[in-house]
């Protein structure tokens, strides 16, 4: 069956979702997909030559990191269509919060590509500058009255890494007033800790996760990079809520906490009812991200009335799908 290039309504994409097994894009079409994609800002007939010989060099191989790829693409698919037909009317839900049309498109295409493997339907919502990927370089959100990135923000971190998200907004011109920072990673959390420090905000980072409550947690790994919670995990690591933390009018909060972020904003209930703080929330870490995560918000503060989806990124992971799709919420 020959599938439209783009998906512009949610029945059309209620549609790959009953269709997707079958028209998933076998193992030679996914590795064509990501090569083309990668390419697609570049018309040069030199650039066409190497599409083709890396093309034909991707078709040789047998083995490798891109047929890996392709089934935990295959998996994460499987995933997300099984979500999707078991809460067809949560996706709708979540579809119809957004409040401009490239968020709904961006929304659509996403869930679409996913489910058929195909990075290409990523495409037309690839950043402009690939250079300028960081959270505040968004430039084209239904602003109101004032820019969703100004300076002297209360900013709660989640997710600090290295501090690479206090020094992008300084970078900007957005120097926070206040900055609060999670980061469960020791080494990436002494040197987020240095970074405030040498930044003169006042603030502080905690070595600890975010969660719904103060607990502890199990994770899988504490590698430097991502780390999930598991059940199971051979690591214990401390874990704190914002609300029992922060204790003053937020004005920002950013989470990209690997699948944690539905349990981290319920642990942000009262902070996000009675300061209505902005959002800035990862949503591509489980395939179930983009039918609860824009409703729990919306549960916790019904005041929101902005909900935006982009793709900041410009990388298609196949664990993940379209890695770095961020809500941002006022």
């Amino acid at each position: 069956m020959k599938l439209p290039k783009e998906i512009q309504t949610f029945e059309g994409l209620e549609e790959i979702a009953a269709l997707a097994n079958v028209n998933r894009l076998c193992k030679s079409g996914y590795r064509d997909s990501i090569v083309l994609t990668y390419h697609a800002d570049n018309r040069s007939f030199k650039t066409v030559l190497v599409k083709i010989r890396f093309l034909r060099f991707l078709r040789s191989l047998s083995y490798g990191w891109l047929n890996e790829g392709f089934m935990r693409a295959r998996e994460y698919s499987d995933a997300l269509i099984e979500a999707f037909k078991a809460n067809t009317e949560g996706y709708r839900q979540s579809y119809e919060l957004m409040s401009d049309e490239k968020s709904r498109r961006l929304f659509l295409n996403v869930l679409a590509g996913e489910m058929l493997c195909d990075v290409r339907y990523g495409v037309p919502f690839k950043p402009n500058d690939h250079s300028m990927g960081g959270y505040c370089h968004v430039n084209d959100l239904p602003e109101g009255d004032e820019a969703f990135f100004r300076a002297g923000e209360v900013l709660v971190d989640c997710g600090a890494y290295t501090g690479d998200t206090l020094q992008e907004l300084i970078d900007a011109g957005y120097k926070p007033k206040k900055y609060f920072g999670f980061e469960p990673d020791p080494g990436n959390y002494h040197n987020a800790k240095d970074r405030l420090a040498e930044s003169g905000v006042e603030g502080e980072v905690y070595n600890a996760a975010v969660f719904k409550e103060n607990c502890t947690l199990r994770f899988d790994s504490i590698d430097g990079g991502s780390s999930q919670v598991t059940g199971d995990g051979s690591i214990s690591v401390d874990a704190l809520s914002i609300d029992q933390t922060i204790n003053e009018p937020v004005t920002l909060i950013k989470m990209d906490i690997e699948g944690s972020e539905c349990d981290a904003l319920e642990g942000a209930a009262h902070v996000i009812k009675k300061y209505k703080p902005k959002l800035a929330i990862s949503v591509y870490h489980k395939p179930t991200d983009l039918a609860y995560i824009p409703q729990l918000i919306k549960k916790l503060n019904a005041d929101y009335s902005m909900f935006s989806v982009r793709w900041r990124a410009n990388h298609y992971l196949a664990s993940y799908g379209f890695v770095d799709v961020v809500l941002y919420v006022r």
